[in-house]
C-alpha cells in the first residue's frame, strides 16, 4: 500500500511494483513506453563528464593567478598496485533510511574524512528532494528515502549535496563529480585513499531502464530499475574482486568483472571529495 507522506507523488503518477534505490520493495512509475526490455544494454549516462577543482592564489605582487587540477590528472603514467584496501567503517541505511542509499553513502565517506555529521541530518539538511514529479534525477532525489517509497537520485544530486554540506562547515575540500572515467581510473582514487561512492545495482543483479516523465523544462526523466550506491573502498587483482562499503550489507567483496560491467551499465557515475 501506499504510504500517506507518498501521497502527493501517487497523485501525479501512475505507479507499480519494482525494485530499486538500494530496497526491496518500492513503488515506481507505470508509463513504460520507453523500456529498455535488454536488461544487458549499457545505459547512455546524461551527465556532465569530470569536474575540476579550480584554486585562485595571490600573488605578492597582488596578480591572482588561477590553478585549474583534475583528479584524474597522471592517470596516464599510474601504475597500479595489485591490491589495496582503504578501512572504512560502513554505515547501514536502514532503518532509519529505507531508500536512501545515496545519502546514506555519501555519510560514510564524509565520516571516513573525519567530518561529524549523521545520515539523517545529512538527509534532513541538505539533499534536495522532490515528491511531485517536477524534476530529474540529476536535480534531486525523487520521493521520500525514510519511507521506502523513494526512488532515488544520480550523482550530481550527491555532488551537490556533499558541496553544500562542505561549504556549511567551510571546509576547504570539495565534491568532485568524476563520472565518465574509465573503471581503472577508480583504483587510481583508492591508492590515494580517496573512497569513491560509485552507482551500481542491488547485489549486482539486471537492470532496466524506464521512462518515468518529462519535466517542466522539457528534460525527460529515467529511472534505473536496481539502482544502487555504495562506497568503492578497495581491489585486489589477485583474486578479482573489489571491496565496497555496502549500506545494505557493510563492507563486502563483490566480483571485480561484474562490479565493472554494472559501473559502465550505470553510467559510470562516480564522486569523490578531495
Amino acid at each position: 500500500m501506499i504510504r500517506n507522506t507518498f501521497a502527493a507523488l501517487a497523485l501525479c503518477c501512475v505507479i507499480v511494483f519494482v525494485v530499486g534505490c538500494g530496497r526491496s520493495n518500492v513503488h515506481k512509475i507505470n508509463d513504460l513506453s520507453s523500456i529498455n526490455d535488454s536488461q544487458d544494454d549499457c545505459i547512455e549516462p546524461s551527465l556532465t563528464g569530470t569536474d575540476k577543482i579550480v584554486t585562485t592564489q595571490a600573488t605578492s605582487d597582488g596578480v591572482v593567478s588561477t590553478t585549474e587540477k583534475s583528479p584524474l590528472d597522471g592517470m596516464d603514467t599510474y601504475v597500479h598496485s595489485t591490491n589495496y584496501n582503504i578501512p572504512v567503517n560502513p554505515i547501514y541505511q536502514e532503518p532509519e533510511l529505507p531508500a536512501g542509499c545515496e545519502i546514506t553513502t555519501l555519510t560514510a565517506l564524509l565520516n571516513y574524512l573525519g567530518y561529524s555529521i549523521d545520515k539523517v541530518s545529512l538527509c534532513d539538511k541538505f539533499l534536495p528532494i522532490d515528491v511531485t514529479c517536477t524534476k530529474t534525477f540529476n536535480e534531486a532525489y525523487i520521493g521520500n528515502p525514510k519511507d521506502g517509497t523513494g526512488f532515488g537520485c544520480y550523482s550530481p544530486v550527491i555532488v551537490k549535496t556533499a558541496q553544500d554540506y562542505l561549504s556549511s562547515v567551510k571546509s576547504q575540500q570539495s565534491a568532485v563529480n568524476i563520472s565518465g572515467c574509465d573503471f581503472q581510473q577508480l583504483f587510481m582514487q583508492i591508492e590515494k585513499n580517496r573512497p569513491v561512492i560509485v552507482w551500481t545495482s542491488i547485489g549486482l543483479v539486471n537492470i532496466r531502464e524506464y521512462y518515468c516523465w518529462t519535466s517542466p523544462s522539457g528534460e525527460e526523466a529515467h529511472w534505473i530499475e536496481n539502482e544502487h550506491c555504495v562506497l568503492l573502498t578497495g581491489f585486489d587483482y589477485n583474486n578479482s574482486t573489489v571491496t565496497v562499503c555496502d549500506p545494505l550489507r557493510g563492507e563486502h567483496q563483490y566480483s571485480m568483472e561484474l562490479f565493472e560491467y554494472r559501473f559502465n551499465q550505470l553510467g559510470k557515475q562516480a564522486v569523490i571529495i578531495y
